[in-house]
């Protein structure tokens, strides 16, 4: 997953770049974290660091990609990653019905998908094959076309979830 989808080379970084800024590997000026800091409110893992990326941007800042390889000393197993996975999509959904929610690959499709009035037919979809889905994930060769309809699904259920305990 991060090699074909967290690992692009620095010009293709470039041209999204609040999208793939990673708090694990990064430098910046004191005075911009006083400007931009951390966002404590987030709960666990993930997109914490790209909405602090947003951050940057938007107050005129700019971030420049550079090439500089992190390496990792092993891999979290399968179990591990899919929790998450989860964690972080459900960050990311808390943020999407609270505030502007940092615009990623999934939440353009899922509100694409809202939008055409499709959220109720696609999560019945979802539903009836997460076992299946969840079961790929857990194979020695998952498709990441399988982990991206996961967190898709995921996010969708995630998000009507958190508009029913508001309404």
């Amino acid at each position: 997953y991060g090699v074909q989808r967290e690992s692009m080379p620095p010009p293709q970084r470039q041209r999204h770049p609040y999208m793939y800024f990673h708090t694990n590997n990064f430098l910046i000026q004191k005075h911009i974290v006083t400007v931009v800091p951390f966002d404590e409110s987030f709960k666990g893992y993930g997109y914490e660091d790209i909405e602090m990326g947003r951050g940057i941007v938007e107050t005129g800042y700019v971030i420049k990609h550079i090439d500089n390889p992190v390496r990792h000393d092993g891999l979290e197993g399968r179990d591990r990653f899919i929790a998450k996975t989860i964690e972080s999509i459900q960050n990311l959904a808390a943020r999407s019905v609270r505030v502007n929610p940092p615009e990623t690959r999934l939440s353009r499709t899922a509100y694409k998908i809202r939008r055409c009035g499709l959220q109720t037919f696609f999560l019945f979809i979802f539903r009836a094959m997460k076992p299946l889905v969840l079961s790929h994930l857990h194979s020695r060769r998952p498709l990441l076309r399988v982990l991206d309809f996961f967190k898709l699904g995921t996010y969708l259920d995630e998000i009507k979830a958190h508009e029913s305990r508001l309404s």
